[in-house]
């Protein structure tokens, strides 16, 4: 009995890494611009080439459920069902898992990490991305706060790539700081 379970978990292990594969395969064939991401026009593409009529209003019904991040891409993990990196962060600065960050919490989160933020540079987040005023980040806010850092931090290495600059968020892996890269991934 023992042989036969094993064999089925290699079987199935086995199953899963091709079935990993042939996704990869598909979401590179699909990515034109080899960003390592679709964008709807990519999208629109290839449903056209495999013969599917499909609208840009539909793609972008379609985006908003898988665009969890809301940087209007889909990356790979959207591609396949996990979590990105945003709702990794989110859900680790989210300490008592209301679906909201408080100030006091990502000041916590925040020394968790090599860089600390100061009670000034959270005030400084919060009076740009909580736009209901309500003193806690929901995960839409939290995403342009996220989504906003990302672009400048593409355009800082596109600008000076040796230069290092700071602004209310240290430059990380990820655009923010406390968390390293690695501490999400495992989550």
């Amino acid at each position: 009995m023992p042989f036969r379970a094993n064999c089925s978990l290699l079987y199935q292990k086995g199953y899963d890494k091709r079935k990993e594969d042939e996704l990869l395969k598909s979401f590179q064939e699909a990515d034109l611009n080899k960003d390592g991401y679709l964008s709807p026009e990519e999208y629109i593409r290839v449903f056209k080439e495999h013969g599917i009529d499909i609208s840009r209003d539909e793609v972008l019904k379609f985006f908003s459920n898988r665009d969890k991040d809301k940087d209007g891409k889909i990356s790979y993990d959207e591609f396949v069902g996990r979590k990105t990196l945003t709702e990794k962060a989110f859900e680790a600065m989210d300490l008592n898992s209301d679906g909201f960050i408080s100030k006091p919490e990502m000041l916590r989160a925040s020394q968790r990490g090599d860089k600390r933020l100061s009670s000034k540079d959270i005030e400084h987040a919060f009076e740009m991305y909580d736009q209901d005023k309500d003193n806690k980040l929901s995960y839409k806010e939290f995403c342009t706060m996220m989504n906003n850092r990302k672009g400048s931090d593409s355009q800082e290495k596109d600008i000076d790539k040796s230069k290092e600059k700071e602004e209310w968020a240290p430059q990380t892996e990820y655009g923010f700081s406390g968390l390293k890269y690695q501490q999400l991934k495992q989550t």
